[in-house]
């Protein structure tokens, strides 16, 4: 297997599965609470951001009209078009990530979950480094997924990766069999090595919402995620599927 970043020591952040084997109900509606509070404040914070937007590009026509700025950059009428566009693909993930959703699992190997998630990857990203840790000799279990859901939420953790890495940074990409909670899983890794100096791996607000979203559809399947932690700062996550047992 690769070696992690050999940075500071490494801490963990994951959300709580939605539920457990022991019926502790009452903690996992907490922590459900505590998720949704969390997704409302960033939502709040975002469509602030967007109605700031909104109304300085709406301004601007009305006092100016629609010139072009002079940088390449458009008019400020395709920016208010882009703007709203924008606004759109937001209010579809927030209404996604609150509207109740059912999955219809089907068997599906490890090794295919992990070459679909690699080859989402690979084509979103350019020049950035990317190494394959596949297991070796033991066999792969099986896994029950809903293939669209599961598809979903890989295409929000392939592109939250693709946005934040570049040309100098270095990508692992491992799996092995974990556990998560008491259940045991397959596990997809993700480790993000940015070099010295570059902005930490991070997340806006809006990709905020959409991550929630992921981490709601694993829940559903009795996974998660958990987000690595390096001097307090993200390098990296791990999504979690239960096995098929």
């Amino acid at each position: 297997m690769a070696t992690e970043p050999s940075r500071d020591r490494e801490e963990t952040r994951s959300s709580a599965p939605l539920s457990s084997a022991n019926g502790n109900g009452a903690a996992a509606a907490e922590a459900s609470g505590v998720r949704q509070e969390r997704v409302l404040s960033e939502m709040s914070h975002e469509l602030g951001n967007f109605f700031h937007k909104l109304y300085y590009w709406a301004d601007y026509l009305r006092s100016e009209g629609p010139t072009s700025n002079g940088n390449g950059e458009g008019t400020a009428a395709e920016m208010l078009e882009r703007t709203i566009r924008h606004l759109e693909g937001f209010l579809k993930i927030a209404l996604e990530y609150f509207a109740p959703v059912d999955v219809s699992p089907m068997r599906m190997t490890g090794n295919d979950l992990l070459e679909s998630f690699v080859a989402r990857l690979s084509t979103r990203l350019c020049g950035t480094s990317l190494q394959i840790d596949r297991p070796d000799g033991a066999e792969v279990p099986e896994v029950l997924v809903d293939p669209g859901r599961t598809s979903q939420a890989l295409e929000i953790a392939v592109r939250h990766v693709a946005q934040q890495v570049g040309d100098e940074s270095r990508l692992t990409v491992a799996m092995r069999t974990a556990t998560y909670g008491d259940r045991p899983c397959i596990e997809l890794r993700v480790l993000v090595e940015q070099p010295a100096g570059s902005s930490p791996f991070f997340r806006t607000a809006e990709a905020g919402v959409e991550w929630a979203l992921m981490e709601k559809l694993f829940q559903l399947h009795g996974g998660g995620v958990c987000e690595h932690l390096v001097a307090g700062q993200a390098c990296g996550f791990s999504l979690f599927i239960p096995v098929n047992r």
